[in-house]
């Protein structure tokens, strides 16, 4: 029998710090509550002055964007001042961590971390955007009989592309829901497959279903955001923060909708 995974990784990504631990003290999430009572926990923040897209190459290249060369998802192309999106695993300039325990012998699975690569020759498994927030290439996979595998065993990801977009019905809304519910239940049992296989050094999962809600959702969970919608809170089941604690910080995540500011 092989020997269990070393270390686990296991992240929410884009989730909110203050509702994960007012829903786990509350008892809503009782995984969430379970490692925090047992386990050795700490706060972290994301460095100041870091543009979105820049803050995943930082972690799995452990440098800062002035040696990675990630400083957000949209950048001028070099020599020019073209504005583009230019795709991160084929312009980061440093190697994910994950290929340095590779190459020293370690086994590993890395399944979704958010704007990577595929990198190939893993002594491992891998897959980029089989359920993903940001999408650079589609669902990839190493090595390559992998993708079918996991299409057959899994199928793919509920959420096609990405789920920005603006102007949702109520209706969209449940549909939304459904599609991220049905997403994180598929992207708990693949991982769980693969674990059981054991022998894993290194094993990751990231889950960006919570992303996807920090963008969409947010307005309706605040209710004194000013594109709130109580109909379509109603029929979705949304918690209101008006229901939440009240020492609970306004969180500065997206609307939909465009909303003026005021000056």
């Amino acid at each position: 029998m092989k020997s269990p995974t070393e270390v686990l990784l296991l992240e929410v990504d884009a989730g909110d710090k203050h509702l994960i631990l007012e829903w786990a003290r509350a008892g809503i999430l009782p995984n969430f509550a379970s490692p925090l009572e047992r386990g050795l926990v700490g706060h972290t923040m994301a460095p100041r002055g870091f543009l979105v897209g820049s803050i995943w190459p930082s972690f799995y290249t452990g440098v800062s964007p002035a040696r990675h060369g990630i400083h957000s998802l949209a950048m001028l192309r070099p020599g020019t001042y073209e504005v583009a999106h230019l795709p991160t695993g084929e312009h980061v300039k440093r190697e994910p961590f994950w290929n340095l325990l590779s190459r020293a012998g370690k086994r590993v699975a890395v399944f979704d971390i958010p704007l990577s690569g595929i990198s190939e020759g893993l002594n491992g498994i891998q897959t980029v955007e089989w359920g993903s927030h940001d999408e650079n290439y589609g669902f990839r996979a190493w090595p390559a009989s992998l993708k079918g595998e996991i299409k057959s065993r899994f199928g793919l990801h509920p959420l096609e592309g990405s789920c920005n977009r603006d102007h949702r019905t109520p209706a969209d809304f449940i549909q939304l829901r459904n599609a991220l519910i049905r997403g994180v239940q598929q992207k708990a049992e693949l991982p769980c497959h693969y674990l059981k296989q054991g022998g894993w050094q290194f094993f990751a999962q990231v889950f960006t279903e919570s992303h996807c809600v920090g963008h969409q959702c947010w307005h309706l969970h605040d209710a004194g955001h000013p594109g709130h919608e109580p109909d379509a809170v109603r029929v979705t089941g949304i918690r209101s923060r008006t229901s939440m604690s009240p020492s609970m910080p306004r969180s500065a995540g997206f609307s939909p909708r465009w909303v003026p500011r005021p000056r």
